[in-house]
């Protein structure tokens, strides 16, 4: 059943197994950057005029303190001194090496994340190719598997970074998740009540399908009467999801914010470079635009706007060329990535020259933790850039393939989709679904192999669970969540802009 599947999962979980301890794509993402080293306590005395002359010899020393990102002699503990915040103090630069990343908070799950994200896309495009090509009817798909696992992970660091949140002693961190949660969940029941002629995101034909064959299913088991979820709580449920992303990525995206004002500052010289950095943050308000019916479908699609010149595509190419877009705009995120983490390192020099405009003392080590601190959080500032994106494209594949969709933008493939404005679908007309599949489970063929058998149980289950979670639902709820994620990104991404460019700059008076 799994044959050419099961070999491409086989072949990608020994790469991952095997050869990512020496190709590793996050170890490579972060190799090369460049960043500010913190000064050792005989470099803060000399810049500071309190260092006579002694200890001269211990300078090499003091580089490789440095190079292990401490500041301990090896003989007794450093004695803290004060040094004007004034002081003029050069900053010496390296570039990552492979043993500079594994003492960072985060870098194992980062690392880890984004090999198996890469496997993921790898066994994807495979799949896709295999099952295009090959056309098997009654396969599963293994690549979702892998595609909800990056989905999960994806998720289980973005938990463990909001738990921090929740354990430190300030706590802004915490009442700027709870708020926008609170926001994103009062956004969200807003958008959920929008019509369908406003904002097509197939939520009433994928409950009003969902709800059709899990009761038939539910009557071919022999329950009759059993209680069922109302559209209500269908998208209450929803709304609650919705609101938990907004509050996971409220940080991200005012992390991405700052980076973006960081990378212009420093990319001044290549006019190209800065177009491509602003088109990346506001990129997402282009998938936003693309869900509302009047702005877009009614354009290309009905032709509503074209005088006498009809539309200019299908529905079916109109679904694809979204996914297209989408799948675009993230990668274009993943090609700027280390523009934005070396514009994030540039922060420590950055502060250093704040830190000189201001007036009094600053003890030594609070001055190297200043400066430290960059390079410590740098795995959790890419983790912060790189989930929302994954989250994004890993949906969006959901989208594509669990909702029925085609790659081919043109030709007779591409209008082989289902509508996605039925009302009513019967459960007949779905694809790959024969009308057996939603009555009883038939009894499970007696086999002497029993791998064989335990394939035939996960067939059943899968025909089942098929006949209720369809194409039509499936693009229903993950055209919502493409929309919603790129929705929080764009309006998370806007705060930290509107905050960084008016309201930081009145508090400190630039």
């Amino acid at each position: 059943m799994f044959g050419t599947q099961g070999l491409i999962t086989i072949i990608t979980m020994t790469f991952l197994q095997k050869i990512a301890k020496y190709y590793s794509l996050g170890r490579w993402l972060l190799l090369d950057l460049i960043y500010y080293l913190h000064p050792n306590d005989e470099e803060l005395k000399r810049a500071a005029g309190l260092s006579h002359g002694k200890d001269s010899n211990n300078k090499h020393k003091g580089v490789r303190h440095r190079n292990k990102h401490s500041n301990k002699d090896s003989n007794e503990a450093p004695e803290p001194f004060n040094i004007p915040r004034s002081t003029e103090i050069s900053l010496e630069t390296s570039t990552i090496k492979p043993t500079d990343l594994p003492i960072l908070r985060f870098y194992p799950e980062f690392e880890w994340l984004l090999n198996f994200s890469l496997c993921t896309v790898v066994v994807y495009a495979l799949t896709e190719l295999y099952i295009n090509f090959v056309i098997p009817k009654n396969e599963l798909n293994l690549s979702m598997i892998w595609v909800l696992l990056s989905v999960c992970f994806c998720i289980h660091n973005l938990f463990s970074m909001v738990k921090l949140y929740f354990q430190t002693d300030d706590g802004g961190e915490m009442a700027i998740v709870i708020v926008f949660g609170f926001s994103f969940f009062v956004l969200a029941m807003i958008v959920l009540i929008l019509d369908e002629n406003l904002l097509e995101l197939g939520l009433e034909a994928a409950y009003t399908n969902f709800s059709s064959n899990a009761q038939q299913f539910l009557q071919n088991q022999g329950i009759e009467d059993a209680p069922f979820m109302s559209k209500m709580t269908f998208k209450m449920i929803l709304a609650l999801i919705g609101s938990l992303f907004g509050a996971f990525l409220a940080w991200p995206g005012i992390r991405l914010a700052k980076m973006h004002r960081d990378a212009i500052r420093y990319r001044q010289d290549s006019p190209m470079t800065r177009l491509l950095i602003h088109f990346n943050l506001f990129s997402p308000l282009l998938i936003v635009v693309l869900w509302i019916k009047p702005a877009v479908r009614d354009v290309l699609v009905e032709g509503r706007l074209l005088r006498n010149k009809g539309s200019l595509m299908t529905d079916a190419t109109f679904e694809t060329l979204r996914v297209y877009i989408v799948l675009i705009i993230c990668f274009l995120r993943f090609c700027l990535m280390r523009q934005y983490l070396q514009s994030y390192l540039n922060l420590a020099f950055q502060r250093s020259q704040e830190l000189r405009k201001e007036a009094g003392k600053i003890l030594n080590t609070e001055y190297q933790k200043i400066i430290a601190r960059v390079y410590y959080y740098m795995v959790v500032v890419a983790l912060q850039y790189m989930i929302p994106v994954l989250l994004l494209f890993f949906v969006t594949c959901l989208y594509k393939t669990l909702g029925n969709l085609n790659w081919g933008v043109y030709g007779a493939n591409a209008d082989a989709v289902i509508e996605t404005n039925t009302t009513s679908v019967d459960t007949s007309s779905l694809e790959d679904i024969d009308s057996e599949t939603v009555t009883a489970l038939p009894p499970l063929p007696v086999q002497n192999d029993p791998v064989s058998e335990k394939v035939s149980q996960l067939s059943a289950a899968v025909s089942s669970l098929t006949s209720v979670f369809g194409p039509v639902f499936m693009r229903g709820v993950f055209s919502f969540a493409t929309w919603w994620m790129s929705f929080v990104m764009f309006v998370t991404s806007g705060f930290g802009v509107v905050y960084y460019e008016y309201f930081s700059q009145s508090m400190t008076g630039n």
